[in-house]
C-alpha cells in the first residue's frame, strides 16, 4: 500500500467537504430549470473553473499524461496553435454566444427550434448513444488508476470475503458520483466542480514545484535528449516518427476543435447555466486562461515521469515501477499507468495524498457532470418529446434522477466488459466522431446560416454516423488499420460538412428567420427579463473602429474590466501566434540545435507556472463571489415551472395550471 494515514485523512476531508456542499444545494433545487441549468444563475468565474474541471477530469488528465509522455515537448509546440485559436473563438463567442441567445436548455432543444422535432429526437438518440459509449470506459480507467496508484491488493478481504479490488473501487466511486449528481442537479455539480477545480489546481502546482526541485531541469533535459533524432522529445521538427501524437494529429485536432465547438454535450448543463449570453462568453474566455496555463502542469508531470523511467540516476526507482507495469497485459492500459506509477514512487506522504485527492476530485467532477448530461438529454430530448402526457415538475425531476441511475448502471457494465485497444485520446475521438462528424455542420449551419435546411441536417448526421461507425468496427477488428481514431474523426467531419453544404444549396426552399430564434431585433426579450446590455451600452458609439472590434467579439456589452480581460486575452493569443509562426518558419529554413530549444522550453515552463498561480488565485476569488451571488439569486427568484426545456406552447398551459394547484 502506498497510502499512509495522513494521505487517507486528506482524501476523506475533501470528500466530506464536497458532500456537505452537495447536500446544501438541495434546498435551492426547486424546479426543472434548477436541476438542468442552475436556473441560469452562474457567473463567469464560477463557470470558468467548474466547467473546466468537469471537462478536465481524471480520465482527461491521464490521457494528457499519455500524450506528453510519448510526444514530449515536441507535442507541446504543435499544441501551441490551440492557444491563440481557442482564445479567438472565445473572444468572438463562437457558437456559445448565439446558443445562449436561443435560451435552449439542451442542444437538441435548439435542433427542434431550428430544424424539426423528429430531427431533435433522432439526433438526441445519437448524442446519448455516442455519449454513454464514449463515457463507458471512464470508470474503468479511473478505477484502474486508483487501484494501482494507491497500491491496493488485487483482492480486498471484507467480512471474510475476498472481493476483487478493481470492480469494488469502481462501484464505490460511481456511487459517490451518483449521489452528487442526483442531490442538486446542475446546482450541486456547479458548486462541487468549482471547489474541486480550485483544490486540484493548487495541488498540481505544489506537486510540480516539488518534482522540479526533486529532478532538476538538468536531469530532465538529459533524459529527453536520449531519444533518437527522428523521435526527438525536444525539437518538434525532428519528431516526425513519433507514433500517433505528431504534427498531423494536432492539425486535425485543431480543425475538430473549431468545427465541433460546443457540439460535445458531456457538460451541456454549463452551456445554458450562465446569467446571460455575455457571461457565457466571458466564462469561456476565462476558462481558456485556466486551461492554457494548466497545460504546463500536465506536461511537467509527464516529463518528470519520463525522466524517472529513462535517466540512469533514477534506475533504482524505475525498477519497481517496471515490475508493476509488467504485470499489466494490455499494452494500452499499461501505457496510461506509466506516469501515475512513476510519480507514486517519488512523492512524500501528504503530497501523495493530496495528489490522490485531486485525482479523486477529477473523477467525481467528470462523472457527475456526464451522468447528469447524458441522462438529461435522454429525458429532455427523447423521452418527453415522445411522451403524449406532460409531466408535473415533481414527476419530471423524478424521471431525471432515475435516468441518471440508468446511465450509471450502463457505464458500470460497459467498463467491466469492454477491452481497450486504443490510446485514451484516440478512443474518445473515434467514438465521439459518430455524433460529432455531422454535428459540427448542423450546429454552425443552424446558428450562422439562414439557408441551412432540415434535409441537410439529416443528411450530414446520417453520413457522419455511417462513416464513423464503419471506421470503429474496422479498427476494433483490425488494430493495424492505417486510420487511427483522429484520422477517422477528421475524414468523417470533412465529408459530413460537404454533404450539409451541398444539400442546403440544392434545396430551393425559403430562408430561416435567425433573428426570431436568437431573440434579436423585434423579437428581443422585453427589458428587464434578462439583463443583457446596460443603457449606456445601448447608446454606445458607432464608429468604424468600434464596429471592427465588435466583429472580433468586443461588443458594447463589455465594461472596462471586461475590455481589460478581452485585450489581455487578445495580446496573449497574438503573442503565441507570432511565436508559433516565426518559430515554424525559422526552423524550416535553419537547423535549430536542441540546447536552444531547451532554453525556450525552460522559459515556457517558468512563464506557464507563474501565470497558473495568478490565474488560479484570480478565479478562486471571483468564483467565491459568484457562488454567493448564485445562492442569493436562487433563494430570491420566483420559479417558472413552464421553463422545463419543452418547445410547444400547449405544455406551458398545463404546467401553469399544475402550479396553481
Amino acid at each position: 500500500m502506498f497510502m499512509q494515514p495522513v494521505d487517507w485523512v486528506i482524501v476523506a476531508c475533501l470528500g466530506l467537504f464536497v458532500l456537505i456542499l452537495a447536500f446544501r444545494t438541495q434546498k435551492y433545487t426547486r424546479s426543472v430549470a434548477d436541476f438542468l441549468s442552475a436556473n441560469r444563475c452562474a457567473g463567469r468565474y464560477m463557470l470558468a473553473t467548474a466547467e473546466n474541471m468537469a471537462m478536465v477530469g481524471a480520465i482527461s488528465i491521464l490521457a494528457t499524461f499519455q500524450m506528453y509522455y510519448y510526444g514530449g515537448l515536441g507535442s507541446v509546440w504543435w499544441s501551441l496553435i490551440f492557444m491563440p485559436v481557442g482564445l479567438f473563438l472565445c473572444m468572438v463567442g463562437w457558437v456559445i454566444y448565439r446558443f445562449r441567445e436561443t435560451r435552449a436548455m439542451t442542444l437538441a432543444q435548439f435542433f427542434e427550434i431550428r430544424y424539426s422535432r423528429s430531427f431533435r429526437i433522432f439526433i438526441a438518440i445519437i448524442i446519448v448513444a455516442t455519449g454513454i459509449v464514449n463515457f463507458g470506459v471512464f470508470p474503468a480507467i479511473g478505477a484502474r488508476f486508483f487501484v494501482n496508484f494507491c497500491g491496493f491488493d488485487e483482492s480486498l478481504k471484507i467480512a471474510g470475503l475476498l472481493i476483487p479490488s478493481f470492480p469494488l473501487v469502481m462501484i464505490v466511486l460511481l456511487l459517490i458520483s451518483l449521489c452528487f449528481a442526483v442531490l442538486g442537479g446542475q446546482i450541486a455539480i456547479m458548486v462541487t466542480d468549482f471547489v474541486q477545480g480550485i483544490f486540484s489546481n493548487f495541488v498540481f502546482l505544489l506537486v510540480v514545484v516539488y518534482l522540479i526541485k526533486y529532478f532538476g531541469w538538468t536531469q530532465i533535459s538529459e533524459a529527453l535528449s536520449q531519444m533518437p533524432e527522428n523521435q526527438s522529445m525536444i525539437n518538434p521538427f525532428k519528431g516526425g516518427r513519433i507514433d500517433s501524437f505528431n504534427v498531423w494529429f494536432f492539425m486535425m485536432w485543431l480543425f475538430m476543435v473549431v468545427y465541433g465547438s460546443m457540439a460535445w454535450q458531456g457538460s451541456q448543463g454549463f452551456n445554458s447555466a450562465a446569467i446571460n449570453a455575455h457571461e457565457a462568453k466571458m466564462g469561456k474566455i476565462l476558462g481558456n486562461w485556466r486551461a492554457n496555463t494548466q497545460t504546463v502542469l500536465w506536461v511537467m508531470l509527464a516529463l518528470c515521469a519520463f525522466t524517472l523511467m529513462h535517466h540512469s540516476n533514477f534506475s533504482a526507482q524505475a525498477g519497481p515501477v517496471n515490475s508493476l507495469l509488467n504485470g499489466v497485459e494490455n499494452e494500452k492500459v499499461r501505457s496510461q499507468l506509466i506516469v501515475p506509477m512513476a510519480l507514486a514512487n517519488v512523492l512524500p506522504p501528504g503530497l501523495f495524498g493530496a495528489l490522490v485527492a485531486a485525482m479523486f476530485a477529477g473523477f467525481i467532477s467528470v462523472h457527475q457532470t456526464y451522468m447528469h448530461s447524458w441522462a438529461s438529454i435522454f429525458i429532455q430530448d427523447i423521452y418527453l418529446p415522445l411522451k403524449k402526457q406532460p409531466l408535473t415538475p415533481k414527476q419530471h425531476l423524478r424521471v431525471l434522477r432515475l435516468s441518471i441511475l440508468g446511465v450509471t448502471i450502463f457505464i458500470l457494465i460497459w467498463s467491466l466488459v469492454f477491452k481497450q485497444t486504443e490510446y485514451i485520446m484516440m478512443y474518445m475521438q473515434m467514438t465521439g466522431a459518430i455524433y460529432l462528424g455531422g454535428a459540427g455542420a448542423v450546429i454552425i449551419g443552424g446558428l450562422y446560416w439562414k439557408r441551412g435546411t432540415t434535409a441537410a441536417a439529416w443528411s450530414a448526421t446520417i453520413t457522419g454516423c455511417i462513416l464513423a461507425t464503419t471506421g470503429i468496427v474496422i479498427r476494433q477488428m483490425n488494430p493495424e488499420f492505417p486510420l487511427d481514431g483522429m484520422k477517422i474523426s477528421f475524414i468523417t467531419a470533412l465529408i459530413s460538412l460537404s454533404v450539409y453544404l451541398l444539400v442546403s444549396l440544392l434545396c430551393l426552399g425559403g430562408t430561416f428567420d435567425l433573428d426570431k430564434m436568437l431573440h434579436r431585433g423585434k423579437y428581443a426579450i422585453e427589458k428587464g427579463a434578462e439583463p443583457e446590455v446596460s443603457k449606456k451600452a445601448e447608446a454606445g458609439r458607432k464608429s468604424k473602429w468600434v464596429h471592427v472590434l465588435s466583429r472580433l467579439g468586443l461588443s458594447e456589452e463589455f465594461n472596462k474590466k471586461d475590455r481589460l480581460i478581452w485585450f489581455s486575452s487578445f495580446a496573449w493569443g497574438a503573442f503565441w501566434s507570432v511565436v508559433f509562426v516565426l518559430g515554424t518558419i525559422y526552423n524550416i529554413l535553419f537547423d535549430v540545435p536542441d540546447h536552444i530549444w531547451l532554453k525556450f522550453w525552460y522559459f515556457w515552463i517558468l512563464l506557464g507556472i507563474s501565470l497558473c498561480i495568478l490565474v488560479t488565485a484570480w478565479l478562486t476569488w471571483g468564483g467565491i463571489l459568484d457562488m454567493k451571488k448564485m445562492y442569493f439569486m436562487l433563494d430570491k427568484m420566483k420559479r417558472d415551472v413552464s421553463d422545463d426545456g419543452r418547445v410547444q406552447d400547449e405544455h406551458q398551459n398545463f404546467l401553469q395550471e399544475a402550479n396553481k394547484s
